[in-house]
């Protein structure tokens, strides 16, 4: 009996131990998603910026389209990136389905 109780104390320690990791990724996650935000809305406050820099329309044009697509590029490839899951690959299992007729 003691025997069992122990192994159960272990199992519930395992468990927790796989949930704080799971946890402490998912802030990583967080946080690396929020440092290339704050990136992407410095090009957008540098794109607006810009119009005092560049005296000449078309630059001005040119270099806000360029930082326009840079944050959409690096707020897509971010998403994209660290939302993906990479549990579900390992995890999955599969099943193989036969149909046999009898005669």
């Amino acid at each position: 009996m003691r025997r069992r109780y122990r192994n159960f104390q272990k199992e519930q320690k395992h468990q927790a131990s796989q949930t704080k990791a799971r946890d402490l990724r998912r802030e990583y996650k967080l946080a690396l998603q929020m440092g290339t935000n704050a990136v992407a809305l410095l090009c957008v406050i540098f794109s607006k910026f810009a119009k005092v820099l560049l005296v000449d329309a078309f630059s001005y044009w040119f270099a806000s389209t360029a930082f326009l697509l840079l944050t959409c590029l690096l707020s897509n490839i971010s998403y994209a990136l660290l939302l993906r899951d990479s549990t579900s690959k390992k995890t999955e299992k599969k099943a193989i389905i036969s149909i046999g007729a009898n005669s």
